[in-house]
């Protein structure tokens, strides 16, 4: 266990990163980000941020749709020590201010998408803490203060991080949200050692390897997405696939494109794949294997059945 006493998320991504720069790290939208390319974001992002202020143990808040960019702020913000919040980018209004107001935000680093939704909340927010808006991306309502990180980010040098944080295995890595079925949501503590548990265990329990490609369609801000997802990426050194929102009719068709491997589900995706028409690429894709938490044993028997799944 001393061995691992020192990792970090950012230190994981580094040794990956060394490994094989050129390799595909992140695609999106049908956009390939390779290793480098997701160093050089994360690099420029966390010197501007530490230039602003920002240091190790700080919170901010991100409010921003499931793609690569989600995964590279969050290794920006680890690789200065940061805590990263991740809120779901379906709250509005009490729900969406609690999420924020409920940690020690410094600021909040948000989607152009979601700009309607920062403007119903940002006064309330304003009246609760000191604040700074960041929007990855340009808005149309000024009165809002956003700063564009996109734009000031690449003002910054890409080859390294100035303020890099060393870190250990027990920081505070991240919060992930609970459902909020029962009341609010609740910010769920999540360390470096849990996150990098996480994924590892994924990749022993389904011996997977760094040749696999993981397909994710889960939202970013649950933990099988920010966890089991894209750290694949981050810990493992595998390929993802990230969808910005689930498919049924276009998930097994994205994971032929990409030669996926291995996918992620929630709760009833699985019902819903199976609701749709049977289809070539039923059995043409190279999924072996699939993970959660669990499914009717008679839904997943069906299930294996229907789409050769190991």
């Amino acid at each position: 266990m001393a061995k691992y006493r020192n990792l970090t998320i950012s230190k994981c991504f580094e040794q990956n990163y060394k490994k094989h720069p050129e390799k595909v790290a992140l695609i999106c939208d049908d956009r390939k980000l390779s290793f480098k390319q997701v160093e050089q974001f994360s690099n420029q992002l966390a010197n501007y941020l530490s230039e602003q202020g920002l240091k190790a143990g700080d919170e901010v808040a991100l409010f921003m749709s499931s793609s690569a960019e989600f995964a590279m702020i969050f290794l920006a913000l680890a690789k200065i020590g940061v805590v990263t919040a991740f809120i779901n980018e379906n709250l509005r209004l009490d729900s969406l201010i609690h999420s924020i107001s409920c940690i020690r935000a410094k600021a909040i680093i948000f989607d152009p998408k979601f700009e309607d939704a920062m403007n119903e909340v940002h006064q309330s927010l304003s009246e609760k803490q000191k604040l700074v808006i960041y929007c990855y991306g340009n808005i149309k309502n000024q009165s809002l203060d956003a700063i564009n990180v996109s734009e000031k980010m690449k003002e910054q040098r890409d080859d390294c991080v100035i303020s890099k944080y060393n870190g250990n295995f027990a920081d505070v890595a991240c919060y992930i949200y609970t459902s909020g079925t029962t009341g609010l949501p609740k910010a769920v503590i999540i360390r470096n050692y849990r996150y990098i548990l996480g994924a590892l265990l994924k990749n022993s329990m389904l011996n997977l390897n760094e040749n696999d490609v993981s397909y994710n369609a889960m939202p970013l801000y649950h933990t099988i997405g920010a966890i089991v997802g894209i750290g694949s990426t981050l810990i493992n050194g595998q390929t993802v696939v990230i969808r910005g929102k689930f498919s049924a009719s276009n998930f097994w068709e994205d994971c032929l494109k990409y030669k996926c491997t291995v996918a992620a589900y929630i709760g009833e995706v699985c019902r819903y794949l199976l609701d749709q028409p049977p289809k070539p690429t039923d059995k043409l894709h190279t999924i072996r294997k699939m993970y959660d938490a669990g499914l009717r044993p008679t839904i997943w028997r069906t299930f294996v059945e229907r789409f050769h799944i190991d």
